[in-house]
């Protein structure tokens, strides 16, 4: 429940990343700091670690070998052939989703001194007390959009959402876990004949499943700018296309208007475009093409998901006269930036007021998957 007693647990709740990090300070006198896995998961490990000052020796990996964003990865049978002492290494699983895998290797390998990193990273946060701030100074927003939710399920998902960004208790959002992300058929109900657009379509996992769950659709608008995923998603587009699909793969990120953007990678999946001045030779930095929804795609769009790397409120913008004309059924991602809950919502809502919302959590371990559902009614 969104009331003052939630914003005080906010306010005083320890944060579990934060304990680790002071518990790790204490520890690593002398001792090199290994992290193992070189998964997606990594990137917010090691950008944590970084910002506290702490130095990583290396990454470890079952199989991956190179350099992973300026941290040498080595074969953990390499590591291991090198003798080193457990007494002097303090090794740190980085992909949790492997854990049981990792630290069974490690027991089976040595007497390693290992620990998980369980906390919450799926978004990082390097200023936790101006996080706390913002909830203290919009709480009354807060209350307002959660009181706007359509749903128990949706008021949970919130208070566990914000319990788990601020405490780093990962529990908190396998409290509110749901199966389905961008259909979940309690919210959503598809029909014959969707035009559908997926911003961040990535490699077209989630056309996919829009094939699997709507295989009648009229026609699909699919944006992605980074040409090693559009190579992947223009695969299946083209199987489609062959089926006599009226489907589209656009080489674009979704933006406001037609430009170029800097565009900085991320050293796991995605990345995010700003409008910042930049140095054009800095690492993980390009320039790519975005346009706007509306001037893209011509024909109504009844459904529309985007997960755009914190870009989505800058494509709600490009994409006004479609929401507003044709009011389509939305699914978006609000994780990825401090504003996103109540900026996105209220923008939503000054556009189509009788948009109905639902918030929904798809992912059991981590901060990031937070998706807010817009329509109409459900049909």
């Amino acid at each position: 429940m969104i009331d003052n007693e939630l914003l005080m647990f906010l306010q005083t709740v320890p944060n579990e990343t934060d304990l680790f990090v002071k518990q790790l300070k204490a520890e690593q006198d002398n001792k090199k700091i290994y992290l193992y896995g070189c998964g997606n998961h990594v990137r917010f490990v090691a950008d944590y670690l970084k910002y506290h000052d702490i130095k990583i020796t290396a990454i470890l990996d079952t199989f991956k070998e190179g350099i992973f964003s300026g941290i040498p990865v080595i074969r953990y049978s390499d590591f291991l052939a090198e003798k080193p002492d457990p007494e002097k290494c303090i090794i740190i699983i980085s992909a949790p989703a492997k854990a049981k895998e990792i630290s069974d290797n490690l027991k089976r390998s040595g007497n390693w001194n290992f620990w998980l990193f369980s906390s919450v990273l799926g978004i990082f946060m390097s200023d936790l007390d101006e996080y706390r701030n913002y909830l203290a100074q919009n709480w009354d927003e807060f209350i307002k959009f959660s009181n706007s939710l359509e749903d128990d399920l949706s008021r949970k998902t919130l208070e566990c959402v914000l319990k788990g960004k601020v405490s780093g208790d990962p529990k908190y959002f396998a409290e509110c876990y749901a199966p389905n992300q961008y259909y979940p058929n309690d919210i959503i109900k598809f029909s014959d004949n969707e035009v559908m657009v997926d911003l961040g379509a990535y490699d077209g996992d989630s056309l996919s499943e829009f094939i699997k769950v709507c295989p009648e659709y009229r026609s699909a608008y699919c944006f992605e700018p980074q040409e090693e995923y559009f190579n992947k998603l223009n695969t299946i587009v083209k199987k489609q296309q062959k089926l006599g699909k009226n489907v589209h793969a656009i080489m674009k990120g979704a933006w406001e208007k037609s430009c170029k953007l800097q565009f900085r990678q991320n050293t796991g999946i995605g990345g995010s475009f700003s409008q910042d001045p930049c140095d054009e030779n800095a690492e993980n930095i390009c320039f790519l093409d975005v346009a706007s929804v509306d001037e893209e795609v011509k024909e109504p769009i009844t459904y529309m998901k985007m997960d755009i790397e914190g870009s989505e409120l800058a494509a709600l913008h490009g994409a006004k006269r479609q929401i507003s004309e044709n009011k389509p059924k939305l699914a978006v991602c609000v994780y990825h930036k401090t504003e996103d809950f109540l900026d996105i919502w209220n923008y939503l809502r000054s556009l189509v007021p009788e948009y109905k919302f639902y918030l929904r959590h798809h992912m059991k371990t981590e901060v990031s998957e937070t998706v807010l559902y817009a329509i109409t009614d459900i049909k």
